[in-house]
């Protein structure tokens, strides 16, 4: 019996990417997979990381990428009928690049309120990729090929997804050592700027009741962290970054399909 099924249902054919139109958005798809898992696992790490949010208040932020596109998705089947789809893709990730450029030069005090702009232009932006992709993807295809050309278009999204959460985690990771380092090459007691610093600090838990000597250990442990914070949100910056850079070439790449016109029923599933 099981002989049988897989006589009748063999592997996806992925010689399918060798059409240009599925191979091209499969691996434009895959750089939104990257996009779209990345920056959902970027923004609750920087908001943890950095501004000590709970699970609830992260929540409260990252309301703003998904309920602003249930404004969008009703006009997207219009906008592909009288559109060229390549370019509403385009135009969805150049948008969606935008956005994550926006939070490409963060501070310490760029928390939640100040990730509700970046996030409605990202929400706004996400439709115009992801539905007119898969018409894209599977327009010229043959009807008997239709399912695995979405089955290999899909998949491509969760191994971008997937390989681009690793990155983008390995990028803050390398790229907070490489700003702690930084950062910390200019803090010496012998600069005039970092030793008032630490006599200020010195007072401050001098008058808390720390001895001489505790309170310039805690001085010295607060500027640490001090620099760690800004590392970390320079790490996360430098991701959105490269977030960004992927999104415009995959706006780029993506002119190379033919164009066609939405079909019913040639859309991903």
């Amino acid at each position: 019996m099981l002989i049988e099924v897989w006589r009748d249902k063999p592997f996806v054919n992925v010689r399918l990417l060798g059409r240009r139109n599925l191979g091209v958005a499969t691996a434009v798809n895959s750089i939104l997979g990257l996009a779209l898992y990345g920056t959902v696992y970027l923004l609750p790490q920087y908001l943890t990381i950095t501004q000590g949010y709970d699970a609830f208040q992260t929540g409260q932020t990252m309301i703003w990428v998904g309920l602003p596109q249930l404004l969008i998705f009703p006009f997207i089947p219009l906008l592909m009928k009288r559109f060229d789809l390549r370019g509403l893709v385009c135009f969805g990730s150049v948008i969606f690049a935008a956005s994550c450029w926006l939070n490409t030069a963060m501070s310490p005090d760029y928390a939640g309120d100040q990730f509700i702009f970046s996030n409605v232009i990202r929400a706004l932006s996400q439709p115009f990729t992801i539905v007119p992709l898969s018409a894209l993807a599977t327009s010229l295809l043959q009807p008997k090929d239709t399912g695995d050309g979405s089955a290999v278009f899909n998949i491509a999204r969760n191994l971008g997804g997937s390989v681009g959460t690793a990155l983008l985690d390995t990028i803050v990771t390398r790229r907070e050592q490489f700003h702690d380092f930084q950062i910390g090459a200019f803090i010496n007691s012998y600069r005039p700027v970092v030793a008032d610093r630490l006599q200020a600090l010195s007072a401050v838990f001098v008058d808390k009741g720390y001895d001489a000597v505790t309170a310039t250990q805690q001085a010295y442990a607060q500027i640490k962290n001090s620099v760690r914070e800004n590392a970390y949100i320079m790490a996360f910056s430098d991701a959105f970054l490269v977030v960004s850079a992927l999104l415009l070439a995959g706006a780029v790449i993506v002119w190379f399909c033919h164009r066609t016109k939405a079909v019913p029923g040639a859309v991903a599933r």
